[in-house]
């Protein structure tokens, strides 16, 4: 099944980018993938369906990709962001006081996020991935379980704030 949801995630976002001029000339897709499909965290999935103004169990469309720029998503019992990494225009992700352990390494795809909140979880660490969010100007990682920054950390050369009190 989740062959399935990434097999149609990336059929929605190769729609997505010819239709905002990446690849050409807009198609029609081929497959579809609904919001519950998309997201492993039935939370989640709700939060981002209501964010793009659909229900749970419609299809994710590229409108949907294309507009959501920010996602409020805190101390709503989530504990997963997997399924995120569609959602290529978010510029604020707000997810503080969940129950997440882990970020996906999909995070990477969210080259446009500059605000990103997910203090008061338990994550234990930041994923490598976390260094292709070189537009982040704001980072609130504090009170997690977090021992030590990857490597790529000290790519976010457009940081301006971040906090990690009260981690490992």
């Amino acid at each position: 099944m989740k062959k399935n949801r990434i097999a149609k995630a990336l059929g929605i976002a190769m729609v997505s980018l010819m239709l905002l001029g990446g690849l050409g000339a807009p198609v029609k897709a081929i497959s579809s993938v609904t919001f519950e499909d998309q997201f492993p965290d039935a939370v989640l999935a709700q939060k981002v369906a209501t964010a793009c103004g659909a229900a749970v169990t419609d299809d994710i469309t590229p409108t949907h990709i294309a507009n959501l720029t920010g996602l409020q998503a805190q101390n709503a019992g989530i504990t997963s962001l997997e399924g995120i990494g569609l959602f290529t225009n978010l510029t604020s992700l707000v997810a503080y006081g969940n129950s997440l352990t882990s970020l996906p390494e999909e995070i990477r795809n969210l080259v446009n996020l500059n605000y990103f909140t997910y203090d008061n979880n338990a994550i234990t660490a930041l994923p490598e991935s976390i260094g292709n969010l070189t537009d982040l100007t704001y980072m609130d990682g504090h009170n997690n379980q977090i021992a030590a920054l990857p490597d790529s950390f000290y790519n976010l050369s457009s940081l301006q704030s971040v906090s990690f009190e009260n981690n490992k």
